[in-house]
């Protein structure tokens, strides 16, 4: 490849792709995460909704504690409210 060249990706495909999700790829399915292990297969970041490598978002850790922070926030904040018929 010669120096200078781009190189892109889908990760729509990248992630529907049934070698490394099964035959249900293009499903909906939150199960494949409930017993704690990779769909039989899955090679490492075969899932990357962040990206993955040196061009990764920055300081991801930060980023994910912050939004849980916010979703915090707005849940102690929804059960103070109260319901008026």
């Amino acid at each position: 490849m010669p120096g200078g060249s781009s190189i892109t990706y889908c990760t729509f495909m990248f992630h529907r792709n049934p070698k490394y999700w099964g035959e249900n790829s293009e499903t909906f399915d939150p199960t494949r995460w409930l017993s704690g292990t990779s769909p039989k297969g899955q090679a490492a970041g075969a899932f990357m909704p962040f990206s993955a490598g040196p061009r990764t978002v920055r300081d991801l850790e930060a980023v994910i504690h912050s939004i849980s922070h916010a979703i915090d926030s707005v849940l102690v904040s929804a059960r103070s409210l109260t319901c008026n018929d």
